[in-house]
């Protein structure tokens, strides 16, 4: 971090910028980012612009340069749909033989990012290579492209933390760090459970999988098309009429 954003959070200011935050003037402080999350991501986005947004210009040793799990899952399960779509209409071998053999790289790389100590896949940091291994439902989603330790994530999914009421919640509750509404900090979301009702119908447990599916639906049903849920209450937070919540559930209610 910048030295004056160290100095701001070692006297408590950041509060102070609440009133310049657009989100926090439309939904509770309780539901967004913390302050001092919120100078961070203006600090980044600052010296982002400093180095007119090239992520090769920014320099190694004052940047955050992650090599992000959920990115790098999304982007294999991805990349299995392009394959899929052109196979479907152009017969199978339609794509590039370079760009098949760039698929099968990027999923053996994902595997890299499995940390055994903590039971799921982690984002590490794309300098030191060293894992951050605070567990979140990131963790959870190479089960959606297919993934070598699929056991162990169904493992992991099956303990209290990550099994609340309103499953699937972005940190596990018994997490030191959980809080139900704060952004990404433990609720409930529609995006990630849909990704794992994907991962769990293909590659690892259709019955659990028609469980979650139906969990899901029925956090719409009780708070209706909320940004995300309670994992504890299943009470809606965040913004209202949320479109991907909606698309995503007409998604859920509409598979076979």
């Amino acid at each position: 971090m910048p030295e004056w954003l160290r100095v701001v959070e070692r006297i408590h200011l950041a509060r102070l910028f609440r009133a310049l935050r657009y989100d926090t003037r439309q939904l509770p402080a309780s539901e967004r980012a913390s302050d001092d999350d919120g100078l961070r991501m203006v600090a980044l986005a600052v010296h982002l612009e400093r180095h007119d947004f090239h992520l090769a210009q920014l320099p190694p040793d004052r940047s955050v340069l992650i090599e992000d799990v959920a990115f790098n899952a999304i982007f294999a399960a991805a990349n299995q749909a392009l394959l899929r779509l052109a196979d479907g209409r152009h017969g199978e071998g339609a794509l590039d033989a370079a760009l098949t053999a760039a698929f099968a790289r990027h999923a053996t790389a994902l595997e890299e990012l499995w940390h055994a100590s903590t039971g799921l896949y982690c984002s590490r940091d794309a300098v030191t290579h060293a894992p951050l291994p605070e567990p979140t439902v990131a963790g959870l989603l190479p089960l959606w492209p297919g993934c070598a330790h699929a056991d162990d994530l169904l493992a992991r999914m099956r303990e209290p933390g990550w099994a609340p009421s309103f499953p699937v919640p972005s940190v596990p509750v018994d997490a030191p760090d959980f809080h139900a509404t704060r952004y990404w900090k433990g609720p409930t979301w529609m995006n990630t459970n849909w990704m794992l009702v994907e991962g769990l119908a293909a590659h690892g447990d259709p019955a659990r999988a028609a469980e979650l599916r139906e969990a899901s639906l029925q956090l719409v049903g009780r708070s209706g098309f909320a940004e995300y849920f309670s994992p504890l209450t299943g009470e809606g937070h965040g913004a209202p009429e949320f479109s991907w919540t909606a698309a995503l559930a007409v998604d859920l209610a509409t598979c076979i």
